[in-house]
């Protein structure tokens, strides 16, 4: 076994993709696999290098086995509001994603749960809230606040001074 901590995504689509990536390039997770709610007969499935190891009705089996951090895998800031507590009261972590290629100025901070992905800049002073996602070469400025939950779609660029309501 693996001393490094273990987790596994919430969702098996495309943004479950960027995510596990991001875990397998920075090295610092075990990723044990992928839950997914939307296709029941997707479980025991094959998926991006790990499987399909059912839905939520898996994570009380999971902290057994010594699962500790958990981590969204699909966009819809709405649920990942929703869920976030739910992973918390069963004692899990909510793991922080950021990609080795994105830039993350030293004094901006990042909440739990979050993903920063490739080629995403995120500017000094700037603030993202619980389980934000900065998409593929997103920018968020200099002194921006992302409220939890929200997301900045891959591309778009939002400038200094920045506010972002939470689930948008």
């Amino acid at each position: 076994m693996s001393a490094k901590p273990r987790l596994v995504i919430w969702g098996a689509s495309g943004h479950a993709k960027v995510v596990a990536d991001i875990v397998r390039l920075r090295g610092e997770l075990e990723l044990v696999g992928f839950l997914d709610d939307l296709d029941p007969i997707a479980a025991g499935q094959p998926f991006f290098g790990a499987s399909v190891l059912g839905g939520q009705d898996q994570l009380g089996r999971l902290r057994e086995r010594g699962v500790t951090h958990a981590i969204f895998g699909f966009g819809d800031g709405a649920a990942r509001l929703r869920l976030a507590p739910l992973l918390r009261e069963l004692g899990f972590t909510l793991a922080t994603a950021v990609h080795p290629r994105s830039v993350v100025a030293a004094d901006a901070a990042v909440g739990a749960g979050s993903v920063v992905a490739a080629g995403a800049v995120v500017g000094p002073g700037s603030t993202l809230g619980e389980n934000v996602i900065v998409n593929t070469l997103a920018g968020v400025d200099h002194d921006s606040t992302l409220g939890d939950g929200s997301h900045v779609c891959p591309g778009a660029h939002l400038g200094g001074w920045v506010e972002v309501g939470e689930g948008a």
